[in-house]
């Protein structure tokens, strides 16, 4: 009966210092938006793939990070499972990659381009939609 109580503390101890340091990466990605932002495995929770290239994810009701993939990621739109490959963290301007799973049991990988901070999911498309004009507008000057 000791060890399991062991355990279980053991157990606590270690998500209660993810969260500590998950909470401190959203207060230094808020303060540092230019700079790279890191989403640890702990945040890989709540998410939702807006489309096959962009994923926005919740830390809580306050504080969403839209992961932009340098490609469009076969799949990612029907992932259920999302976890970062190697480091334990996905980091914007690192060339990070991402692991993710289908429902079938699929196991695929992408490319992190960007990560943002936004102030909610509209906010999300509205970037989205704003990067998509830059690139079609640059495209029709060259």
């Amino acid at each position: 009966m000791n060890r399991f109580r062991i355990i279980v503390i053991i157990c606590l101890l270690s998500l209660s210092s993810q969260y500590v340091h998950a909470q401190l990466n959203v207060e230094l990605g808020k303060a540092r938006k230019e700079q790279s932002i890191c989403l640890h495995a702990g945040l890989m929770r709540n998410f939702r793939a807006l489309s096959s290239q962009h994923i926005l994810f919740q830390y809580d009701s306050k504080t969403f990070y839209l992961m932009t993939m340098k490609r469009s990621c076969f799949g990612l739109r029907d992932t259920f499972r999302m976890y970062p490959g190697g480091s334990g963290q996905a980091c914007s301007n690192r060339n990070d990659e991402i692991m993710y799973e289908d429902k079938a049991g699929g196991r695929e990988s992408c490319t992190v381009d960007t990560i943002d901070y936004v102030e909610n999911r509209d906010a999300a498309k509205a970037l989205i939609k704003e990067r998509k004009e830059a690139r079609k507008k640059q495209k029709d000057e060259e």
